[in-house]
């Protein structure tokens, strides 16, 4: 995942978001939330993360809640999840 729907002005996402998703480890977890998430950087990369590394071997967690409140961020968010489909 390299390429992210975010608003072109105020906060941007950096490498900084990509290696903290790296020590998210979802094995086992069957629920979770990424809380403040922006455009959904950290929880979809550390979905997709967990997916590729095989860590999903029955499932991915039951449910895992973004939580956002800037209605511009909120847009971009859904974006990301319609393209990335975390649940598939």
């Amino acid at each position: 995942m390299v390429n992210f729907h975010q608003p072109e002005n105020g906060y941007r996402f950096s490498a900084d978001s990509i290696a903290l998703a790296d020590f998210v480890d979802l094995a086992g977890v069957w629920r979770a939330a990424d809380l403040g998430a922006g455009c959904g950087v950290v929880g979809l990369t550390a979905l997709e993360n967990q997916k590729n590394s095989g860590g999903f071997d029955q499932k991915p967690p039951e449910f895992f809640y973004f939580i956002e409140r800037d209605p511009e961020l909120l847009d971009s968010l859904k974006k990301n999840i319609a393209i990335y489909q975390p649940r598939t």
